[in-house]
């Protein structure tokens, strides 16, 4: 449970940074889906940790461990960057193709954004 905390917020973090900074909109964002996760000592240091380490695409999509856990990052990030401007959308679009995720299905996430801000 931990490790699927830790690579939701590194996701959300990461669609964040995409365009160079955390907006406050976006922190606005990610401290709402936060909220919902019971957040530790060492959770909040590992929070300060992503935010300020450089954005690594790679990285996050190296954490799912299962194809669910795929879908779940890349909704966290869709959430974060809700509506996203063109480095957010370019962050997107690698995030979905280095977790493999099927086109359909990233197009049927963008189409329900807006009920998975309402369950985050």
């Amino acid at each position: 449970q931990e490790r699927l905390s830790q690579s939701l917020i590194a996701a959300m973090i990461g669609a964040a940074k995409a365009d160079g900074h955390v907006t406050e909109e976006e922190r606005t964002r990610i401290g709402n889906a936060l909220e919902k996760l019971t957040i530790e000592g060492d959770q909040r240091a590992f929070i300060q940790e992503e935010l300020s380490k450089p954005l690594d695409v790679g990285a996050i999509a190296s954490m799912a461990s299962s194809e669910e856990h795929k879908v779940e990052i890349y909704a966290a990030s869709l959430i974060a960057v809700a509506p996203a401007g063109p480095a957010e959308k370019g962050y997107l679009a690698m995030l979905a193709a280095r977790l493999g995720l099927d086109p359909k299905l990233v197009e049927h996430l963008h189409a329900n954004a807006d009920k998975l801000l309402v369950d985050a």
